[in-house]
């Protein structure tokens, strides 16, 4: 099921609650940026998940951060030349596989 449609509104626009284990109330994020997360888990480096997106390193990158920041935790360890998921991001990507 795509919530874009049934919104009646375009992929990156439509949001869909991810339950953050932190929060007390589900996060809410839109389909690009569970898109970017699960990229981002996925090649583990945030150059390549851009490209996977079609996007830009610095557009998926403050993507990220912002959503973070939005958040106040982390999702990823940024360090060297590799990302690692933290636990809290762990759970995020499981569900955002899951949409």
């Amino acid at each position: 099921r795509d919530p874009g449609k049934t919104l009646g509104l375009p992929p990156e626009r439509a949001q869909c609650s991810v339950r953050v284990p932190a929060r007390e109330s589900p996060a809410t994020m839109t389909l690009t940026e569970l898109r970017y997360i699960v990229a981002v888990a996925r090649e583990r480096h945030f150059g390549r998940a851009a490209e996977a997106c079609f996007v830009s390193q610095p557009t998926l990158s403050v993507a990220i951060k912002k959503l973070e920041e939005e958040l106040d935790l982390k999702i990823f360890e940024r360090g060297g030349s590799e990302v690692t998921v933290t636990p809290l991001g762990e759970e995020i990507v499981r569900q955002a596989q899951s949409v």
